[in-house]
């Protein structure tokens, strides 16, 4: 069952403070986390706009085919719009022992996340960019994936989407590093690249009007990304068999 698109106004209260990286990782933004009005904690990306508009693009459409991403939205600080992204509760952010010890609660999301990321052409899914949310029932014992960082998504991207995204290798488009090993030779989730294949125009553009109503400007590459993203949907068996190993 779809969920349906929708990008919420996070209010803030206050302007955060610089994110440390965990070990070993590297952050490609400078993302802050702050409180919002609910008391809720958020990590916070922007105000460049090419980072907001992917991020908030891809995490609707990611939450519309079903994959596990936290709550998100759109806030402003500064007066300028960043993507807000809702601390996951009960997180792990080491989550490799997880997937090969077998306690991952919804493991068929990452294949599913790999085909996602292919048809956004997200060149940026890695290990680091996985968190494991605990559960708590007790028989389960176990984490649940829950995917974030989109902003490579090379489709969602401005200003000329037609035009950069024929020089994206489809090599770039798998997992980089141990999630990309741990995924070699998985199945390829044909219901899910089914959904994929069924994407219409209407569909995206909605993902895209709910960031233009919160942003109160339209996005100028659009239409680009609409076309883009739909042509790939319709090759996107094609597409995956280029990429999956």
């Amino acid at each position: 069952m779809q969920i349906p698109l929708f990008c919420p106004l996070i209010e803030l209260v206050d302007e955060g403070t610089a994110v440390v990286a965990p070990e070993n990782l590297v952050y490609s933004t400078q993302p802050r986390k702050a409180t919002g009005l609910d008391g809720s904690s958020y990590y916070i990306k922007g105000p460049d706009r090419n980072l907001v508009v992917a991020e908030a693009v891809a995490h609707q459409l990611a939450r519309n085919f079903g994959l596990s991403v936290p709550d998100f939205g759109i806030a402003f600080l500064g007066g300028g719009p960043v993507f807000a992204s809702k601390e996951v509760i009960r997180c792990h952010r080491q989550v490799e022992s997880w997937i090969r010890n077998g306690r991952v609660t919804n493991r068929n999301l990452l294949p599913a996340l790999a085909a996602f990321d292919i048809w956004v052409m997200n060149k940026d899914r890695n290990i680091g960019n996985l968190v494991g949310e605990a559960q708590l029932e007790p028989d389960r014992g176990g984490v649940a994936i829950v995917a974030i960082d989109f902003e490579k998504s090379m489709t969602l991207r401005g200003p000329y989407p037609l035009t950069t995204t024929p020089m994206i290798l489809p090599a770039s488009l798998w997992p980089s590093g141990t999630l990309g090993q741990l995924l070699v030779g998985s199945q390829r989730p044909d219901h899910f690249i089914s959904d994929l294949s069924a994407v219409t125009s209407d569909r995206v553009s909605a993902a895209f009007g709910f960031v233009e109503a919160r942003l109160q400007e339209s996005v100028d590459w659009k239409d680009a990304s609409v076309q883009v993203l739909v042509n790939r949907a319709k090759r996107i068996r094609e597409l995956v068999g280029e990429v999956w190993r």
